[in-house]
């Protein structure tokens, strides 16, 4: 369950918000960082102990899909995907997204995804996840807790000005 957390800096103080990380709920202080004029994330252990610090770095919000379709192949499952719109990616090149907000819920995750069309794109995905009933969003998330956290992530939406915390 993702857990929406809109920010507002304050001048009396750090913005500060408890998620639960992999389990566990740690404090969150988002400070200005007057040396180079921009907000830093700090991430700490209730107990005290700082797990990470680094800059704010915003995704933008997800954009819309029109199909997704599994195909099994001689090396795998793969997913094709239409967008809504145009990709900003060269047509040939791999980028990271994230699927989201599919039913089923099989099709989501963050995958290597290859550029095929102006507006398609393809990632593999081993089993079958059924027949689609909502093609769901995609985006190039950035997971603020990535390589910290194994299992959840921490996304900064910059349109939306809120933290995104899954699961």
């Amino acid at each position: 369950m993702t857990t929406y957390v809109p920010f507002t800096p304050t001048p009396s103080g750090p913005f500060q918000f408890n998620p639960t990380l992999d389990g566990q709920v740690y404090r969150v202080n988002v400070t200005w960082n007057l040396f180079d004029q921009g907000w830093y994330v700090n991430v700490y252990q209730l107990s005290g102990p700082l797990v990470v610090a680094l800059p704010l770095i915003g995704s933008d919000a997800p954009a819309q899909l029109v199909t997704l379709s599994w195909s099994l192949f001689p090396n795998g499952g793969q997913v094709a995907a239409q967008a809504e719109g145009t990709l900003v990616f060269t047509p040939g090149s791999v980028v990271d997204l994230t699927v989201s907000g599919t039913t089923p819920v099989g099709y989501n995750g963050t995958f290597p995804c290859l550029v095929t069309g102006v507006n398609t794109f393809t990632y593999p995905l081993a089993d079958d996840p059924g027949a689609l009933m909502t093609p769901g969003y995609y985006g190039t998330d950035i997971s603020l807790a990535a390589g910290y956290f194994t299992t959840s992530t921490l996304v900064y939406r910059e349109p939306a000005s809120q933290f995104e915390v899954n699961p």
